[in-house]
């Protein structure tokens, strides 16, 4: 074989070669999670888990696929994962409001949620002089900072997309609150004696998965997360990972 004619026969096969590393398994969903939310999704012992992992890994089986889950590291990183392609779905205390304000594509609801504070012992919600001026850390999401600033206004509002740190700097008394979901301040608070978490009313919003735009992916999807609910299998899931109201509303002060 002349060289011209190896050289030619080597360019039509690195095309091949490209498209087919850059193709996805049709039966494979790529995941992306933000690792801290717990119990929605966080890191145990070098591994992703929590509920929301369970949830997705159960529609996926049911839709004839499997999981692949990565960590995006924060809450916003997911969004620019979905809308960069490199995943199909992104979960993980998502809300429709986050969806919808950053015009991504998303499932049905699967559950309800509400807004959750962690606090010190000895500081009270009611007493708002206690934070004026100082700082209080809320989870990356539109329904949090919006909460807080509408009724602290006169403090020093973070998003944090670690709340771990933020727990670590509200027992050092560097934060005065942390705003975020009901369910992750209850996590959140039963890490130290010192914390305590309350729920706040009138704060109800819908969780969702945050879906790449495509119709026939988005209605298997719905179609699946729809006879789970009805079949009371999200149910189910939800009270194996102890989300249900009897472990979530009780005062721990």
């Amino acid at each position: 074989m002349s060289r011209i004619l190896r050289l030619f026969t080597l360019l039509a096969i690195i095309p091949l070669f490209i498209v087919s590393c850059n193709s996805r398994d049709d039966d494979t969903i790529l995941v992306a999670v933000s690792s801290h939310l717990p119990p929605f999704t966080f890191m145990e012992y070098g591994q992703l888990r929590g509920f929301d992992i369970e949830l997705i890994t159960v529609a996926a089986r049911k839709m004839g696929k499997t999981v692949v889950i990565k960590d995006a590291g924060t809450f916003n990183n997911m969004f620019s994962l979905i809308k960069s392609g490199k995943v199909d779905v992104a979960i993980g205390a998502i809300n429709q409001e986050d969806a919808q304000a950053n015009a991504t594509s998303h499932s049905i609801s699967y559950m309800s949620g509400q807004i959750g504070v962690v606090l010190k012992k000895g500081i009270s919600l009611d007493d708002g002089n206690s934070f004026i001026g100082r700082n209080i850390s809320t989870q990356e999401g539109v329904i949090y900072e919006k909460w807080t600033k509408e009724n602290f206004h006169d403090s020093i509002i973070t998003k944090k997309g670690n709340l771990r740190i933020s727990a670590e700097e509200l027992e050092d008394e560097k934060i005065q609150m942390i705003v975020t979901n009901l369910h992750t301040a209850y996590r959140i608070s039963r890490r130290s004696y010192w914390l305590y978490y309350e729920s706040i009313p009138n704060t109800k919003h819908e969780y969702v998965m945050v879906t790449k735009n495509d119709d026939k992916f988005i209605k298997e999807l719905n179609t699946v997360l729809l006879k789970m609910k009805e079949d009371g299998e999200v149910d189910t899931i939800i009270k194996r990972w102890k989300m249900d109201s009897e472990h979530q509303y009780a005062d721990n002060r």
